[in-house]
C-alpha cells in the first residue's frame, strides 16, 4: 500500500528508538508475552508449553531472530514451534519409556492445535507463520533444547486414578453417583 516494505520500517523503528532513549525519552513497548499467553489459552495449551513458547520468543529475540519481524508472526511462529515439537516428542518419549505407559497408569495427552488455529487465534496468515516458523528452523536446538524438551515432558505425564467400584447394595440403587469413573486402561 505505501510501498514500504516491513523491513524498511522495522530498520526506521530501530533507529528512532536509539535517538529516543539517547534523549531520555523511554518509550514504553508492547509486550508479547502477554499477547502470548492470551493466545495460548484460547488455544487450550497447558501452562508449561505456554512457558516454554514464550521462552522459544525471548531465547530468538535474544539471537536476534526476530529482529525488524512483526511481533505477532514471531510469537505465533514460536508457539507452532513448540506445540509441533512437543507432540513430536511425545511419540519418543512414549516409545523410549514403553514400560511406563502399557500398563495405562500414565498418559501424556498432545497438544491438539493445527497450524490454521495458530494463525487464526493470532490474527496471522498462515504463509506468514509458516514462513516465520522456518525462518526459527535453522535455530531450533538453540531456541528448545532437548533439555527443554525432557523437563517439558516430564511435567506432562499424568497418571491415572486406579478404578473404584461403587459398593452398592439394595438400599443404595437409587443413590447412586452418576460421576464419570477413570478406567485404568487406554
Amino acid at each position: 500500500m505505501t510501498g514500504v516494505s516491513k523491513r524498511e520500517i522495522g530498520t526506521f523503528y530501530k533507529l528512532m528508538l536509539s535517538i529516543l532513549e539517547v534523549d531520555g525519552t523511554e518509550v514504553q513497548r508492547l509486550c508479547p508475552e502477554q499477547f502470548m499467553k492470551r493466545w495460548c489459552q484460547a488455544l487450550v495449551i497447558p501452562e508449561a508449553i505456554t512457558n516454554t513458547a514464550i521462552r522459544v520468543l525471548q531465547e530468538a529475540d535474544a539471537l536476534g531472530i526476530s529482529t525488524g519481524k512483526c511481533p505477532n508472526s514471531s510469537c505465533a511462529a514460536s508457539i507452532w514451534l513448540t506445540v509441533r515439537y512437543y507432540n513430536a516428542y511425545i511419540e519418543n518419549f512414549i516409545q523410549s519409556r514403553s514400560h511406563l505407559f502399557e500398563s495405562g497408569k500414565h498418559y501424556v495427552e498432545p497438544v491438539l492445535c493445527e497450524l490454521k488455529d495458530v494463525a487464526e487465534v493470532t490474527g496471522v496468515a498462515m504463509a506468514t507463520v509458516n514462513n516465520s516458523f522456518r525462518n526459527l528452523l535453522p535455530h531450533r536446538f538453540k531456541l528448545l533444547p532437548l533439555e527443554s524438551l525432557d523437563e517439558l515432558m516430564s511435567s506432562q505425564v499424568r497418571t491415572r486414578l486406579p478404578l473404584i467400584e461403587p459398593s452398592i447394595n439394595n438400599n443404595d440403587k437409587h443413590n447412586r453417583s452418576s460421576s464419570p469413573l477413570i478406567v485404568d486402561s487406554l
